[in-house]
C-alpha cells in the first residue's frame, strides 16, 4: 500500500464515554490544564534549526483549543532529553530513526508492540510522550512522499487527550480508512494518514464532538 502510513495509538482497546471515543489506558485520564512537554535532543536541534517545526506543533496543539480540550496542552516546558526514547523520560516530543527495529535503542516500546511501520507513536504504556519515526521523510511543507509534521501531530495530541482512533462517528479502527482523496476532511483520529496528506490539520466536526464529550 504505496505511501499509506497507520497510524499508532500504543495497544489499545476503546470506549465509548458519552459518546467520546476514548482510550481505555492508564493514561486516558482527562489531560490536566497546561500539561508541558520536553524535547528530545533530536527534536530541539531540529527546531533551532528550522523554527517552521515549532510553528507547526504549536498550529497542531492549538487546533484542539476548538474543542472543550481547550489548553490541556501546554508549551515546551524546557527540559531538554538526550534521549529520544521515550521510555522512562517525562512526556516529551522525541524523534527516532527505526524506533523498534534498532536493537537496544528503545526495548520497552518493542515490547509494548510498536509496530515497526508506524509513523508516529504515542507511549501509552506510562509517559505520554511522542515520537516520531524518523526512517520516513518529514516536513513542514507536505509534498510526494512525504509526511506533514502538523498533519501528524494534530493526530497525535488527540492521543494525547485521551481520544481513540475513529472512522466517521465509530470509534476503533476502520478496515478501510478513508483518504483526504476519498473522504475530504476526514476525521483528524482516523487511523491512516497517507504521505502528502493535510487534511488532518483540522478537526472535523466528530474530532470536535468526541473531544468535547471527553472534556465536559
Amino acid at each position: 500500500m504505496k505511501n499509506k502510513i497507520y497510524l499508532a495509538a500504543g495497544m489499545m482497546f476503546f470506549s465509548s464515554l458519552s459518546g467520546a471515543c476514548t482510550l481505555t489506558l492508564p493514561d486516558a485520564t482527562l489531560l490536566p490544564f497546561n500539561t508541558q512537554f520536553a524535547l528530545s535532543q533530536t527534536v530541539y536541534d531540529a527546531i533551532q534549526a528550522d523554527s517552521s517545526i515549532a510553528t507547526a506543533i504549536e498550529n497542531a496543539r492549538d487546533e484542539w483549543d476548538k474543542t472543550d480540550a481547550a489548553d490541556r496542552i501546554g508549551g515546551s516546558s524546557g527540559v531538554i532529553n538526550s534521549s529520544d526514547c521515550p521510555a522512562g523520560q517525562p512526556r516529551q516530543i522525541g524523534a527516532m530513526a527505526h524506533f523498534v527495529r534498532v536493537p537496544g535503542a528503545c526495548p520497552t516500546l518493542a515490547l509494548r508492540g510498536v509496530p515497526q511501520t508506524a509513523a508516529a507513536f504515542v507511549d501509552h504504556g506510562g509517559t505520554g510522550s511522542i515520537t516520531l519515526n524518523l526512517s520516513y521523510a518529514w516536513s513542514t511543507n507536505a509534498g510526494a512522499g512525504v509526511l506533514d509534521i502538523q498533519n501528524y501531530f494534530t493526530h497525535e495530541f488527540g492521543h494525547v487527550l485521551g481520544l481513540d482512533h475513529q472512522y466517521g462517528t465509530t470509534c476503533g479502527n476502520d478496515p478501510n480508512p478513508p483518504t483526504c482523496a476519498t473522504v475530504p476532511g476526514h476525521n483528524t483520529m482516523n487511523r491512516l494518514i497517507v504521505a502528502q496528506e493535510t487534511c488532518a490539520q483540522t478537526l472535523n466536526i466528530n474530532d470536535i464532538n468526541s473531544a468535547n464529550d471527553f472534556y465536559p
